[in-house]
């Protein structure tokens, strides 16, 4: 399919995320494509002021729009062979599913051409067919898709530095009447325990004493 590209350039393609073996080679590659992105910012209440001012709410996402031409004239077979699986992209495809709700999700696809990558999801798609073959089969379309990034989610939150060990360290043990010290930490900490009280006699720590 390269050879029916405009000028021989390389085919973009449009892969499935959960099928990436098959991916959806453009036999025409787009003249152009153009990246939007928004945000949103919170306009504030001022009085005696020609422009409010503006809190940033947060980061909208990336959205590529494409016009894709496929043709199928020279193999005089049905163009829709070669858009199908970008109908199926849009479909809730069942290794998403989830156990506990059933419910399911379109896959993530990602537009690729060249070195340019984005992964994203489809948003809409519009098929129109322009030349047909005298039983009617359509053998040249043109698609337009829009695409709105999508990043995956992150599998393990970020945690803080510190706050991992910092939940983990054993509150110290209280000293009980008639319990043995050395069975209730290590020497060097009941070391540093009878230092800080200024005791000399491990026997002589006073009940309720914090023992790290």
């Amino acid at each position: 399919m390269s050879q029916l590209t405009r000028g021989g350039l390389k085919p973009a393609q449009i892969i499935n995320m959960q099928n990436e073996g098959s991916p959806v080679n453009c036999m025409f590659n787009p003249f152009e494509y153009s990246i939007v992105k928004q945000n949103t910012w919170q306009p504030g209440n001022v009085t005696g002021q020609d422009a409010p001012r503006f809190t940033f709410q947060q980061g909208g996402a990336r959205t590529i729009t494409l016009n894709l031409y496929f043709d199928s004239l020279f193999e005089k077979k049905n163009v829709t062979t070669y858009t199908k699986p970008l109908w199926d992209m849009m479909k809730v495809d069942d290794q998403l599913r989830e156990s506990e709700t059933n419910k399911s999700i379109p896959p993530d696809v990602k537009f690729k051409w060249g070195a340019f990558e984005f992964r994203a999801i489809i948003t809409s798609m519009t098929e129109a067919f322009s030349l047909f073959l005298p039983d009617g089969t359509p053998v040249r379309c043109k698609v337009t898709i829009a695409l709105q990034e999508r990043i995956p989610e992150t599998a393990v939150p970020g945690q803080t530095p510190g706050a991992d060990s910092a939940a983990n360290t054993p509150a110290p043990a209280a000293a009980q009447d008639g319990q043995r010290p050395d069975n209730m930490s290590s020497p060097d900490n009941m070391r540093a325990t009878m230092s800080a009280n200024g005791i000399d006699n491990p026997l002589n720590i006073p009940t309720g004493t914090p023992i790290g």
